[in-house]
């Protein structure tokens, strides 16, 4: 086998490895589908110490410190630049892996008001409006060779015993499932039918105007009506 792809890995799918990987705190995983039905040549399973940045109401949080929300796009991209170049960066560097490491983001809907003028303010959100973690262990699979490579951020000492920790937690057994069951509260309207026939009528007419070429519904994380029912962009 080819280092660093020297962990046989046809009995585990990323899927299992994620669970099986519990101990050393797996934190994403990337799959890939080529053509909206196929699996795929490779997946990305980051592990291990993380840093991570987020923004929210209260601010830019990166490195246990909390800077205010940047203010305009470039003010945003320099900020999400600065977290990039701060990233961890995993080796050895694997040549054809498309993925070396580096920050994997997760951005919302509401990212948008940094590059866009729109017409209403955003109501406050439970949720991170971008979040953003790299990891400094990554586990690769080549689904092609059916072979996985460990690589980390540190010496290569450390990559091996990383790698050693890898593959005596993939040689195991499944994790149990949690016990007892998940239950889902009923789902409860956040509209009367007339509240929801009117926001229609309103959107509709909206686009008879040729106001709307984008419609964003914001509905109560708690149920709540306190919201306003849509927002036009």
């Amino acid at each position: 086998m080819q280092p660093p792809f020297d962990l046989v890995a046809d009995l585990d799918t990323p899927v299992s490895a994620f669970l099986k990987l519990q101990s050393l705190q797996p934190r994403y995983l990337l799959e890939s589908v080529e053509g909206g039905e196929r699996v795929g040549r490779w997946s990305f399973l980051g592990f291990g110490e993380t840093r991570e940045v987020r923004l929210d109401d209260a601010g830019w949080h990166e490195a246990g410190e909390t800077r205010p929300s940047p203010v305009g796009a470039e003010a945003l991209k320099a900020a999400m630049r600065g977290a990039l170049a701060r990233a961890f960066r995993p080796g050895p560097r694997a040549p054809g892996v498309p993925f070396p490491g580096g920050l994997v983001t997760a951005a919302g809907w509401d990212v948008i008001r940094w590059f866009e003028q729109l017409p209403t303010e955003r109501p406050g959100r439970p949720v991170p409006t971008f979040l953003g973690m790299s990891t400094r262990s990554l586990l690769v699979f080549d689904h092609a060779s059916r072979r996985a490579a460990v690589l980390h951020d540190g010496t290569e000492a450390e990559r091996l015993s990383v790698r050693d920790a890898v593959r005596r937690l993939l040689a195991g057994s499944l994790p149990p499932r949690p016990s007892g069951a998940f239950e889902l509260a009923p789902p409860t309207p956040t509209l009367t039918e007339a509240a929801f026939h009117a926001v229609v009528d309103q959107i509709q007419s909206a686009i008879g105007r040729g106001d709307v070429y984008q419609l964003v519904a914001s509905i109560g994380f708690d149920g709540t009506t306190d919201l306003p029912p849509f927002e036009v962009y």
